[in-house]
């Protein structure tokens, strides 16, 4: 019984996990969302010559979706009528 309440509670944290939405993402994340290179994110990184805004954790960089999406409406081009 004690195994099958276990197998359960792994169950419900694997579903509760899944159920989060991201909220970051690290610098490979970060360029296959907005389709700009790891490369050329790295160099906005250490040029500070603009890019969207990051946070580190130690030497792991991180990227907020929601900082993505600024960064990327920032950049939106209206098409000429």
């Amino acid at each position: 019984m004690q195994e099958v309440l276990d197998r359960l509670d792994r169950i419900e944290q694997m579903l509760e996990s899944q159920s989060r939405p991201v909220e970051y993402l690290d610098t490979d994340g970060a360029s296959r969302f907005t389709g700009i290179s790891a490369k050329q994110l790295e160099n906005w990184r250490s040029d500070r010559t603009g890019g969207p805004a990051y946070t580190k954790r130690g030497r792991s960089v991180f990227y907020a979706i929601s900082d993505l999406r600024s960064f990327m409406q920032a950049k939106r081009v209206e098409p000429l009528q």
